[in-house]
């Protein structure tokens, strides 16, 4: 490891003391092990059926909206390590490599490592609220290491506009553009990722500012923070069970599951609580033939079956599979 020596605070030390003698870190090993981190489970993941099937992202961690609000809590970090395809990885180990060497350096290893973890977590959190689709990928947090580096600019006007300028803000604007322009790119999740990086640095402060909080401001700043991440955490947590989106996103985590009879459920409840959605109504026309495709039918069964296939030609007329499997049925007899 390159050191050196001189006398100045460590990005570490958060007493701003600084007179003595202190080694300077200069491998950022905190962003070096997350790049490491999420290359062994991309190696997991391809010797596993591929870092790009759906159902084995589910099977290691990705974000799934009906899976975390079924309990499954650990899904809140696990996508940042997970990556769908090799292009996916390079790209943002590229970009937390570039970044997070940056802000590792600024705040020191241990800051760094908990604004990542936070923003990461916001990031899945808002999601989690906002797509019903399933996520993974690190740039949620890497967009949390950008917000902490606009709360370091707000504390160093000066020095932000002297190294970065308006390039970081045009930087910035690009990746959300994109963001929103590019299919599949969550771009929900990057912007939860930006607030929660601005925010877990300002409840964590820099290691030198350049004009101290008090003891007695350090906490008020960090309360605020924990606060912050509190209440989302449990408005996120806790939707309302009269929600269509609660029912949507449900319904859907349940339909890729092959749980035709409880997605069935839920996304025609769904296009009860919005009618006017066609996604949501194409979405449970598909799950009420499914489940009724899924299994044998019966001369008992008959007329269940025609039911559920009868209320999906009304909510999708086009749905040709539905059609041809109530004519059918209907050879079955009365």
């Amino acid at each position: 490891m390159e050191t050196e020596l001189r006398p100045t605070d460590h990005p570490n030390d958060d007493t701003g003391a600084g007179q003595q003698p202190l080694q300077v870190q200069r491998i950022p090993v905190i962003t070096l092990s997350l790049i490491a981190i999420t290359v062994v489970v991309y190696m997991i993941l391809t010797l596993n059926g591929g870092s790009q099937n759906t159902q084995v992202l589910l099977r290691y961690g990705a974000k799934d909206s009906g899976l975390i609000w079924e309990g499954q809590y650990w899904r809140l970090i696990t996508p940042i390590f997970l990556h769908a395809g090799l292009t996916h990885l390079i790209l943002n180990a590229f970009s937390l490599f570039q970044l997070g060497s940056l802000i590792e350096f600024m705040y020191g290893r241990t800051r760094m490592l908990v604004i990542f973890l936070a923003s990461g977590f916001l990031a899945t959190l808002a999601s989690t609220l906002a797509s019903p689709n399933i996520s993974v990928g690190a740039s949620g947090a890497i967009f949390g290491l950008f917000g902490a580096l606009f709360y370091f600019g707000l504390r160093n006007p000066v020095i932000f506009r002297a190294v970065f300028g308006v390039r970081i803000y045009m930087v910035l604007a690009l990746n959300l553009i994109m963001g929103v322009v590019i299919p599949n790119i969550d771009s929900f999740a990057h912007l939860g990722g930006l607030v929660g990086g601005f925010v877990t640095a300002f409840g964590l402060g820099l290691p030198r500012e350049r004009l101290p909080r008090s003891p007695k401001t350090k906490i008020a700043y960090a309360v605020c923070a924990a606060v912050f991440f509190l209440g989302f955490t449990l408005y996120a947590l806790n939707p309302s069970k009269n929600s269509w989106r609660y029912h949507y996103y449900s319904g859907q985590s349940l339909l890729m599951r092959s749980n035709y009879a409880r997605a069935a459920e839920r996304l025609v409840r769904a296009n009860e609580l919005k009618p006017d959605n066609e996604k949501v109504a194409e979405l449970a026309a598909i799950a009420l033939y499914a489940d009724v495709a899924s299994k044998p039918i019966t001369v008992n069964d008959a007329s269940v079956a025609r039911a559920k296939l009868k209320k999906a030609l009304q909510l999708n007329p086009q749905l040709e599979e539905a059609q041809a499997l109530l004519d059918r049925i209907n050879q079955l007899g009365p």
